[in-house]
């Protein structure tokens, strides 16, 4: 059975057993005895169990093994909920992941982001820009990049559905990288079986068809309201064109599930992909895995209700990753 196939079968039985692969509470490096020894006479053979890490993942998150060889993409999905920003929430909620987003994007230094219903009234810091693009009934899908390494170029895209539901799909140009790349971000309807579902699929293939002359490589950043077993990220990605049948590209292990707060976080709903590259590692923040208890939990500052009811707001943990090329 090829890793592949392996990953995509353990995805599922992951969310419907609701059972931990044995890797992800592997340690955060594994060095045998005799790989120490050859660390300590300064032999690069040590190298093997590094790379042996960084393809399994690991309980740390990225892993540096890579810093020094190939330049790196980072990237990061995230959806807050629209109730985080209305009305008191905003005071306790909103403020909280503005200055979160601030964080991460500052720290990790984050090529693209995706944010869903973030208000576009939200400032990046200075090095970054921001487009949101709009889906109806105050929905959006706001596409952060670094504009201090990344240059937006055409086509210029439109991406719109509506119905409550938003795309964004943008084409960039890294200079320094010689690299052109499209971005599409998405916040997907429900319901993966129907046929609102596969037209929204068609509304980003349509949209990402636009810059094929351009560049044929893509990152994938969205809330896909679909499980793993459902949607797996490489039959995603052949279904908005990014991607042709029995083609490799790197496949990201998922250390935990982002949705939702009200269900007790049960799925793997938010999605980071790319169509290129050689390594997608996750990421973990540490300070904010020690206000979730290591993502499990909502943080204090997002136990925010819906506006006028009792229900829980649906707040998504972040997920971060690094696009090694």
């Amino acid at each position: 059975m090829s890793s592949r196939s392996w990953h995509g079968q353990h995805a599922q039985l992951l969310e419907s057993d609701d059972e931990r692969s044995s890797w992800g509470s592997m340690p955060g490096r594994v060095v045998c005895p005799a790989a120490a020894v050859l660390m300590l006479l300064g032999t690069a053979l040590v190298v093997a169990p590094q790379r042996m890490k960084t393809i399994r993942g690991s309980a740390v998150g990225y892993s540096a093994d890579y810093a020094d060889q190939a330049p790196q993409i980072m990237l990061l999905q995230f959806n807050p909920h629209w109730e985080c920003f209305k009305g008191p929430n905003m005071e306790q909620c909103g403020n909280a992941v503005y200055g979160m987003v601030t964080r991460l994007l500052n720290q990790y230094q984050v090529d693209f982001a995706n944010i869903v219903e973030l208000p576009p009234t939200y400032k990046p810091p200075e090095g970054w820009a921001m487009n949101c693009r709009p889906g109806g009934g105050g929905e959006t899908s706001c596409i952060i990049w670094r504009n201090s390494s990344w240059e937006v170029i055409e086509p210029k895209t439109d991406c719109w559905f509506g119905r409550g539901r938003a795309c964004n799909v943008m084409t960039f140009n890294n200079p320094n990288l010689t690299l052109k790349v499209s971005v599409a971000g998405a916040h997907f309807p429900h319901g993966v079986d129907t046929g609102w579902y596969s037209e929204f699929l068609g509304v980003l293939r349509y949209n990402l068809e636009k810059s094929k002359s351009v560049t044929d490589k893509v990152i994938m950043l969205v809330d896909s309201n679909a499980g793993l077993h459902q949607e797996p990220d490489t039959q995603m990605l052949q279904k908005i064109g990014a991607l042709s049948p029995h083609t490799s590209q790197p496949e990201m292990w998922y250390k935990y599930r982002t949705c939702c707060n009200n269900i007790g976080y049960h799925l793997f709903y938010d999605r980071v992909a790319a169509n290129f590259g050689t390594h997608l590692d996750q990421v973990k923040d540490a300070y904010y895995g020690k206000q979730s208890a290591d993502f499990h939990t909502t943080p204090w500052f997002a136990k925010v209700a819906k506006p006028n009811s009792a229900a829980a707001g649906e707040y998504h943990q972040p997920l971060m990753a690094r696009l090694s090329l």
